[in-house]
């Protein structure tokens, strides 16, 4: 159905007239419909450039079949992001947040396609998760995993170098390299997800950019 409204005025106007519409897609087909009817998507955090790439072509190919342009379409990449000159501490803060992210069935194979990661570690981590218990009860994984189990017992199943690969995690020279990755992947706009104050992160991400991102 469609309701009709008049006489209101929004508080804030877009900047370009028009509000976008992005799909949170992360699956193939719901990826190729953003292409296709689409302003772009928003990718979900913790995926790595492998999946980025992919991703991305699964938009633009949509665009194609419906005769749109590409290059009018936003590709924005929500990345976990953590300057530091600790990223030991860092990666270990951060293996809770990727298991959630990878955990639910399917999810982690779909993320991590085409990476060379062993698959295998997905399964430590579902079982710590008990996955298979919340489903069973009806639940959704990523509400409820971590209301029955303790985040530091999960931590010990996530390598290192999964968080590394699906997040921005080091001092800002390395940061500055790993956006540079996304970017030429196809990724127009980042969405930084981290604690860190907000003038900090545009001082270490900023200065060498060369693209808009």
């Amino acid at each position: 159905k469609t309701v009709t409204i008049d006489r209101v005025a929004p508080d804030v106007l877009p900047v370009h007239g028009t509000i976008p519409i992005l799909y949170g897609a992360i699956g193939p087909q719901a990826l190729r419909q953003a292409g296709r009817v689409g302003d772009g998507v928003i990718l979900t955090s913790f995926a790595p450039v492998s999946y980025v790439r992919w991703a991305v072509e699964q938009v633009r190919a949509g665009a194609e079949e419906a005769g749109r342009d590409p290059a009018s379409l936003e590709i924005a990449a929500i990345i976990t992001t953590r300057v530091t000159d600790d990223p030991v501490a860092a990666l270990d803060e951060l293996k809770p947040w990727f298991a959630l992210a990878h955990g639910m069935t399917r999810r982690g194979e779909l993320l991590l396609q085409g990476s060379g990661v062993d698959l295998a570690a997905l399964e430590r981590i579902r079982a710590k998760l008990n996955i298979d218990a919340i489903v069973a009860d009806g639940l959704e994984p990523y509400l409820h995993a971590y209301q029955r189990v303790s985040p530091d017992d999960v931590r010990e199943t996530v390598p290192d170098d999964l968080v590394a690969m699906t997040a921005i995690v080091g001092d800002a020279a390395h940061c500055r390299t790993r956006l540079a990755e996304y970017a030429d992947a196809g990724v127009t706009h980042v969405i930084v997800d981290s604690p860190q104050p907000a003038a900090d992160l545009l001082a270490a991400l900023r200065p060498a950019a060369t693209s808009p991102v």
